[in-house]
């Protein structure tokens, strides 16, 4: 079992993510892609807390009207860590990141409503060949964010994304109790453009889940969230039933804050 902490709101972390450092060519700078949730900070200023645990100012999200609170993005762009604008940093609470590009991500509610027959293929289901792992750098403002990588999917077609779970059905395992969430996908619309393998990622509203399970998970004494994700990776060779792939499973220590 693997153990991750789930972010706290109040901290800011050392703001590591996938930046490429240029440090060795004399300039303090970097350059990647941070994926968060667009927020407000104390002083009411716009920001992007990324799944790092970094806080993140960027002047085109600042900017952009149509990107609110509760947003879920990817930014890439690079922070040089030597400008005046950062030399503040660690007192403002963020760093100044200029974006090359942006994308707002479309966040699905996550349902404690389970379907009676998960085997069930439903019309335009998408086998899910892989997913990113949960835990660390997975959870921020009540969202958890996942890569799910498909076999055959065209860049302009339409897809439809569920996570469902039931807090009342927790399975004993070594000792410890394990949730289990379920993800699927479905095309709801085909595209023109040539299909190829590709990762997709997509944020779930996973707030209701976390506060419930903190709050049963504390009440019985407990220190940590176990949760294993199970989604879909074929289907039969008809295409009538399901067949589900469990990942490992991976505890969510709990806030002494929460």
């Amino acid at each position: 079992m693997k153990t991750f902490r789930i972010l706290s709101l109040a901290v800011i972390a050392a703001m590591l993510m996938t930046f490429v450092s240029c440090l060795d060519s004399g300039n303090n700078t970097s350059t990647g892609t941070v994926y968060g949730v667009v927020d407000y900070n104390d002083s009411f200023k716009k920001v992007v807390y990324g799944l790092d645990g970094g806080v993140y100012y960027v002047p085109t999200i600042v900017n952009d009207a149509s990107l609110q609170s509760g947003d879920c993005v990817g930014v890439y762009g690079t922070i040089d860590y030597g400008s005046a604008e950062n030399a503040n940093a660690s007192v403002n609470g963020y760093y100044v990141m200029v974006a090359s590009q942006y994308e707002k991500y479309t966040s699905y509610y996550a349902t404690s409503f389970m379907p009676s027959d998960t085997t069930s293929v439903q019309t335009g289901e998408m086998p899910i060949i892989a997913t990113s792992s949960l835990g660390s750098g997975t959870y921020i403002k009540g969202h958890l964010f996942l890569a799910l990588q498909f076999a055959n999917i065209k860049s302009d077609q339409k897809n439809s994304f569920s996570l469902s779970y039931n807090l009342s059905k927790v399975n004993t395992e070594n000792g410890s109790r394990v949730y289990d969430i379920y993800v699927r996908a479905k095309k709801v619309e085909d595209g023109s453009k040539s299909a190829s393998s590709a990762y997709l990622t997509v944020p779930f509203e996973m707030n209701n889940f976390f506060t419930q399970a903190t709050a049963v998970e504390k009440g019985l004494g407990n220190t940590a969230i176990n949760v294993r994700l199970n989604y879909i990776s074929a289907l039969n060779s008809d295409s009538t039933k399901a067949i589900w792939t469990k990942s490992d499973v991976y505890s969510y220590t709990i806030s002494s804050s929460k």
